[in-house]
């Protein structure tokens, strides 16, 4: 049975550090910010049930990083920026209460700061019912430059009486965590906000979250949802969801992704629709959110030669998945774990036959790193890799599941190979290079049981596995 995890009733204020990730979302309108320039920030906001008559309200920001001056910090020998966010809950003239958030973010140098980049963070309250206003100050600690948000805020209480829906918050990225604690978790759930709602071919898939309150105890014991896309003006455009689920208890959380890109520039509204199949109660939230490609400002001439994501989808390239098998589909989309988001993961498994044939085909579609060209070069190579691991790292299981499958998945063909036989006293072992990836880096693989199957036990790659006294696993014991 799922609890959600009830706010306390008396008023907090939480700073949560920064993230530092790359979204798809609109370019920024500048390369190099003028000192005159306001910062530039989004801000949106979500509030939610609590056990009490309070509110609990969540806060989100995201700036780009490139807008910020660094100096340079003589003790940490990196450079260094500092930005101060001051939010105000304002009722009338009077600050009901003020989070103060201090930021620092290092760089070795100007070149890591790019202009795709951005700082999330999340400051937390828990507030009484009424009208407010939300004021929010940015500023650079080191250039005093600012910029100010602000925003109505209407508090409501949620109560008990009947179903009931939180605000939909938008996120880049969502992922189920095996504890509640954690920035931007909750009920075991980490969305990245993604405060100004838009996506784009870059960040082509809507990540939501949302909770659901009151529903009613026994009977069937089951709740609908569905999810659908309305245009700009409130018509509905498709349904991207609906299934019938059990309860696990009065309360349950929503949170999934779903694929925007076909959809043209323009402003959309996502929404969110329950049903209590035992007490009959509706329930609907709607959000709004923005779609971005370059490809719909193109000149008319240049648009209407170039073929639409459909027409891509009907090339021989994706016809194949329709005359696979259930077992090869799963076979492929296993192969392709290590690309696969979590929510991939997910979809995929709820899917059936014809499901997962057009979830491959959009799966790699998305991944095509130039559409402008008929094939697809990133499936194609990739597959080739799949193919070549299985072949050749397979020891009692598929290749791709080993370790040096998964390295040559991941960075590709290494560029030397170091192959070392095993003697009486020490073990078989390789050491992988690659000369073109974050200035030269290293693999070192151990065939540990004798079986064939070597196990990687240093790198000097970032995120791997390192091990400075790695030779200790060469000699035999």
């Amino acid at each position: 049975m799922i609890r959600l995890h009830w706010r306390r009733p008396h008023l907090f204020i939480c700073l949560i550090g920064f993230l530092a990730f790359l979204t798809g979302k609109f370019q920024p309108m500048f390369s190099q910010v003028l000192p005159s320039e306001p910062l530039r920030f989004d801000m949106d906001y979500a509030r939610f049930k609590t056990a009490s008559d309070f509110v609990y309200l969540e806060v989100y920001y995201a700036m780009y990083r490139n807008q910020l001056k660094f100096v340079r910090d003589a003790e940490q020998k990196k450079l260094r920026a500092d930005f101060l966010i001051v939010t105000q809950i304002l009722q009338g003239d009077s600050v009901i209460v003020q989070d103060s958030i201090k930021n620092v973010t290092y760089a070795t140098s100007l070149e890591e700061v790019k202009a795709s980049q951005l700082l999330a963070n999340l400051s937390k309250f828990v507030i009484r019912e009424g009208n407010y206003i939300l004021r929010t100050r940015v500023q650079d600690l080191h250039s005093g430059r600012y910029g100010v948000k602000e925003m109505e805020l209407p508090i409501r209480q949620i109560g008990n009486d009947r179903l009931q829906i939180s605000d939909i918050e938008l996120g880049l990225r969502l992922n189920r965590v095996g504890e509640r604690t954690g920035r931007f978790t909750k009920n075991y759930v980490q969305l990245i906000p993604n405060p100004s709602g838009v996506y784009g071919m870059e960040l082509p898939i809507l990540y939501f979250y949302a909770e659901i309150y009151n529903l009613q105890e026994g009977g069937e014991g089951t709740y609908r949802c569905r999810y659908s896309i309305l245009d700009g003006n409130g018509n509905e455009l498709r349904e991207m969801y609906q299934r019938v689920k059990k309860k696990p208890g009065t309360s349950a959380v929503e949170a999934a992704g779903f694929n925007v890109i076909s959809l043209r520039s323009g402003s959309y509204f996502f929404r969110v629709e329950i049903e209590d199949m035992d007490s009959h109660q509706r329930v609907s939230r709607l959000k709004k959110f923005f779609v971005y490609r370059a490809a719909d400002f193109q000149p008319a001439e240049k648009t209407a030669a170039e073929p639409t994501l459909e027409d891509r989808l009907r090339s021989p390239e994706y016809q194949v998945y329709d005359t696979m098998t259930e077992a090869e589909l799963d076979a492929e989309f296993d192969g392709a774990s290590y690309i696969a988001t979590s929510e991939d993961k997910k979809v995929f498994q709820g899917l059936d036959l014809a499901g997962k044939r057009q979830f491959l085909k959009r799966f790699w579609l998305l991944r095509d790193q130039n559409p402008g060209t008929p094939e697809n070069e990133f499936r194609q190579e990739y597959l080739r890799r799949l193919q070549y691991v299985n072949r050749h790292f397979g020891t009692g299981k598929p290749g791709w599941k080993s370790d040096r499958g998964r390295i040559y998945l991941v960075y590709g063909k290494p560029d030397e190979v170091e192959r070392f036989p095993s003697s009486g006293e020490s073990r078989a072992y390789e050491v992988w290079h690659y000369y073109h990836i974050q200035g030269g880096v290293l693999f070192v693989f151990v065939d540990v049981r004798g079986f064939g199957d070597y196990i990687l036990v240093h790198s000097t790659a970032r995120n791997e596995l390192h091990d400075e006294n790695w030779e200790r696993w060469i000699y035999v014991q």
